[in-house]
């Protein structure tokens, strides 16, 4: 195995959460400098950017930093590039693609690319056909399971695609599946108990009630219920399209306002009259689902809730309506805005099924009672 190079003194190359290499020189009493990122580490251009920053001579640092931009014809960052413009790109086995969804294979393929190999080149650098199922074979190994399908799920597109534009003769993701990963547990849902907890802990008027009411009485996921507010609501109800689905089914979720909902927007010290209902704590609304997870997640964890989540709030309206109303598969696709009757089941699954045997046995009864003479 080849020893990994040290960097210069004070030079941090890193990748940041969209896969993209970053490299900074930081220096005691100065604000971090960019340095070219597509330099190898004690090449002679990265040496030139470090003498420019530390005598500042601007003229030398912009020209160290210039990009390569797409790379060598035909290697694999030219190709990742090209798949990146081509409309090709954002269409999925189903249709179009939504944001989150390109986003996410975008950052795949960005990481994939950018990885420093043994013998210290980015692994973009290298010819695309020097890329077999082989190679593909042993890089899978070093991932788990939901990584090597993250990245198939990016790579087999682009890969078909090459094909097709004859950038390459083989597809080397052909016939690669990702690993099983063990059953997922999945989000919990919460109990009734806990949503009481909850509500205690977090009375009318607190920003971390309305949360509570947006994503129990709606059963919104994540990121929509960020965004939902009094843009949203249409004669009394709660409209909105579902980002996850909005480009592959473009279905609209419309629920009634429920009353625990309205209760906790009156309580609001200011109500917000236009935009999201959840917000900051500087009235700004949050910039990204993950945001508001970890915003809501830590909630939970300081009165002791260690096992939940948004998610399960959504769990917890589909177990509603099949326990409180005696609601119907179909109740709940509309509530939860599923497109089919599999995935509304297996958000229902943790429905207190005495309800439903006890609900069986009283119209047996009661059938038995209008049938005897």
């Amino acid at each position: 195995m080849a020893l990994k190079l040290k960097a210069p003194k004070g030079v941090n190359r890193f990748l940041d959460r969209f896969g993209n290499v970053r490299t900074y020189l930081r220096r005691d009493g100065f604000p971090n400098a960019k340095l070219p990122n597509d330099c190898m580490l004690w090449s002679p251009q990265m040496l030139a950017a470090i003498d420019a920053i530390v005598n500042g001579d601007a003229t030398v640092i912009a020209v160290a930093a210039v990009k390569v931009g797409a790379g060598l014809p035909g290697s694999l960052d030219d190709a990742t590039v090209a798949w990146f413009a081509c409309p090709a790109f954002g269409m999925g086995k189903e249709g179009p693609l939504g944001q989150a969804s390109m986003d996410d294979r975008k950052r795949a393929l960005n990481r994939f690319r950018n990885v420093v190999m043994d013998n210290g080149k980015r692994r973009g650098t290298m010819p695309f056909v020097t890329l077999t199922g082989e190679l593909v074979d042993k890089l899978l190994l070093t991932l788990k399971p939901h990584e090597q399908r993250h990245l198939l799920d990016a790579l087999k597109p682009m890969c078909a695609w090459c094909v097709k534009e004859k950038r390459i003769a083989v597809d080397p993701t052909a016939g690669r599946k990702p690993a099983r990963p063990p059953k997922a547990k999945g989000a919990t849902d919460w109990p009734e108990e806990d949503i009481a907890l909850y509500r205690a802990s977090y009375p009318l008027g607190t920003r971390e009630r309305v949360a509570l009411e947006v994503l129990l009485n709606i059963g919104a996921r994540r990121d929509d219920a960020r965004k939902i507010g009094s843009q949203s609501i249409r004669d009394g109800r709660i409209v909105f399209t579902p980002s996850k689905t909005a480009n592959k089914t473009g279905k609209i979720v419309s629920v009634k306002m429920a009353d625990a909902l309205a209760e906790a927007l009156a309580a609001l010290p200011v109500r917000p009259v236009r935009g999201p209902f959840i917000t900051q704590a500087n009235g700004k609304p949050y910039e990204s689902g993950s945001g508001f997870y970890n915003w809501f997640r830590a909630s939970c964890l300081a009165i002791g809730l260690t096992d939940h989540s948004p998610h399960g709030l959504r769990k917890a309206a589909a177990r509603r309506v099949a326990e409180f109303t005696n609601g119907s598969v179909t109740d709940i696709m509309a509530v939860l805005g599923h497109s089919t009757a599999e995935e509304a089941i297996k958000y229902s699954e943790a429905f207190n099924r005495t309800y439903g045997s006890d609900r069986a046995v009283d119209a047996f009864n009661a059938r038995n009672a209008e049938a005897r003479p």
